[in-house]
């Protein structure tokens, strides 16, 4: 017996449990469900808990989904502490920990499509996590998907590791039970309960090496990140900052939080590295030191521009707040004064060497200090190096607060999982007129998904665009 005909096999109504330990590969099965089940007209609702949007779209597409079956497709992106809210034409942001709230997804989302509904969720336990009220939760759970349930699909997963008492009564009362093992590379399911023919025996589950590291990857982050968020809102030690621009303000009222890693991504020319300098003077302005990595634009530059907006970068200089770590081709680290120094980043392992030069210097660590870097898609352009360069921002950005602008059309799988890994991820374009135009598209506190401008003149964005063309010319002559 295959997996596949376990699938074909599987009762498509009431609700499933899906238990085992962490990077088990239970919401693979729940995928497979998903695809059998949009393909047969049905609509589903899938809660982004363990796995990010673009990283969930990316493995619907491995299990066959195509345009069309994808926009049946609604997705709730699981922000704790945030306001239920509406990103686009089927994607929403909710704080799904929240029971009340979760009821109100089911009705909002569902308003929105066409029936049958099949619901996903592929981690109840970090629903769980740092929410006080676990019980009243759980029989929110049981109340919408079980029995008669809101839905007439609802695959449900629980990592058997963490709140046993609370997943004993999950599975006390699922009208079907399916078990997880893995080893190594190889993923083991085992029928507990409810399918006729199938209970007792276990099947190998094939899944490429890849997609599952990739997979344990992303949900190790993706976990990490959401229980560190939701600790901190619970003890109320969750620190933000301001930009001080209205426009940006209005959309993010808590403000940026910190610790974390923002991405501001979008195609070409489109003032990616003007919404960073907003987002640097505010961090500036609260007291915080930052190293800024000279890559699309050169300090002087960075000074100019900032200038242009109505600040003064100089300032933060002689205060020892801002340091410059410079991409030139020299060997070693090369002084050019207190607060400048140049690095030959074209070599992955100097990235490190170089921040944590200029923290020292400027009397901090590496993990206090913000660390912007323009144009990261620029580290890519060097063949041959650019898994190594990847591997070590993703190394780099576990700790501290990272600030990141990512060209969304240049090395497009690179970029991809850049956003994917983001906190807070924001998006510009320009406007037909030639001003930009931004959208707060994820953050780790509540915010305003709508588009707004910034107040920036086409004539300063003209000089940027200029001034990022010769120093792209300058850094590939490095390669």
């Amino acid at each position: 017996m295959s997996i596949e005909t376990l699938v074909e096999s599987f009762p498509m109504e009431g609700n499933v449990l899906l238990i085992g330990p962490m990077a088990a590969a239970k919401p693979l099965f729940g995928q497979m469900l998903a695809k059998r089940w949009v393909s047969s007209g049905g609509s589903l609702l899938y809660m982004l808990t363990s796995a990010p949007r673009k990283a969930v779209e990316a493995n619907l597409r491995t299990f066959g989904f195509d345009d069309e079956e994808l926009r049946n497709v609604c997705l709730v992106d699981y922000i704790p502490g945030s306001t239920l809210e509406q990103i686009d034409s089927r994607v929403w942001q909710a704080p799904l920990e929240d029971p009340d709230t979760l009821e109100r997804v089911v009705t909002v989302v569902k308003s929105h499509g066409q029936g049958p509904w099949m619901v996903l969720i592929p981690s109840v336990t970090l629903l769980l996590a740092n929410t006080p009220d676990r019980n009243r939760l759980i029989e929110t759970l049981k109340r919408l998907f079980y029995g008669k349930s809101a839905v007439d699909l609802a695959a449900l997963a629980v990592n058997t590791k963490m709140f046993q008492e609370e997943n004993e009564m999950l599975i006390r009362d699922a009208e079907r039970v399916l078990s997880f093992r893995r080893e190594r590379d190889t993923v083991y399911l085992k029928v507990e309960r409810g399918v006729p023919g199938w209970v007792g025996k276990e099947i190998v589950m094939p899944v490429p090496a890849d997609i599952l590291d990739g997979t344990k990857k992303e949900v190790a982050k993706r976990t990490s990140q959401l229980l560190r968020l939701k600790s901190e809102k619970a003890e109320g030690t969750m620190k933000s900052f301001g930009t001080g621009v209205p426009e940006i303000d209005k959309h993010l009222p808590e403000g940026i939080p910190y610790p974390s890693f923002t991405v501001v991504t979008g195609p070409g020319a489109s003032g990616k590295p003007l919404f960073a300098l907003y987002i640097l003077q505010g961090w500036l302005e609260s007291g915080g030191k930052a190293v800024y990595v000279a890559t699309s634009t050169s300090p002087d530059f960075a000074r100019q521009s900032v200038k242009l907006l109505g600040g003064d970068l100089t300032a933060f200089e002689r205060a020892g707040q801002l340091g410059y770590v410079d991409f030139a081709k020299v060997e070693g680290i090369r002084d050019v004064s207190d607060n400048v120094i140049q690095v030959n980043l074209s070599r992955p392992e100097m990235l490190r060497r170089g921040l944590e030069e200029m923290a020292t210097r400027l009397g901090t660590d590496m993990e206090s200090a913000l660390k912007l870097i323009p144009a990261v898609n620029l580290f890519f352009m060097f063949k041959g190096k650019r898994e190594e360069f990847f591997d070590n921002l993703m190394d780099l950005i576990e700790q501290g607060t990272w600030l990141m602008t990512v060209n969304a059309e240049a090395f497009r799988k690179v970029a991809d999982r850049l956003e994917n890994r983001a906190d807070n991820l924001i998006y510009t374009d320009m406007t037909p007129d030639n001003h930009i135009r931004a959208r707060i598209v994820r953050a780790a506190v509540d915010f305003d998904g709508g588009e707004f401008v910034l107040p920036v003149s086409p004539d300063v964005l003209e000089a940027i665009k200029q001034e990022a063309e010769e120093r792209r010319k300058q850094i590939t002559s490095l390669k």
